[in-house]
């Protein structure tokens, strides 16, 4: 997914196009695939469970990588930040849907802030 994301971003040249075009593509991952979400999550649950959280500590170490690679050094949120919003994101959207232009909407905003 990563690789994607990175090939995504690769030709923008803004902060706030690189963050528009990765965080939209992580959420399409996830509109295209809807329970590729559950399957996520339920996998978490289970590894959890089993107390061996080594491989979603490292997964979720190299998202944050990235998306600190995409956020200005001035940034009033960082990658944490950013990556709890994907996933909430992702899971409200399993639960309690939105329209694509309420999520667009949601998701400029949330760049501008980014951006700065």
């Amino acid at each position: 997914m990563l690789d994607s994301l990175r090939e995504v971003v690769r030709n923008r040249t803004t902060v706030e196009e690189r963050l528009r075009a990765a965080l939209g593509a992580y959420l399409e991952t996830f509109a295209d695939k809807p329970h590729a979400a559950y399957l996520w999550f339920e996998y978490w649950v289970a590894v959890g469970r089993r107390g061996n959280t080594a491989a979603i500590t490292s997964m979720l170490a190299d998202v944050e990588a990235f998306l600190d690679e995409l956020l200005p050094g001035e940034a009033q949120l960082g990658a944490r930040d950013v990556l709890s919003w994907l996933l909430g994101t992702v899971v409200q959207q399993q639960a309690r849907p939105r329209s694509a232009a309420d999520l667009d909407a949601e998701l400029d905003r949330f760049v501008r802030v980014l951006a700065g």
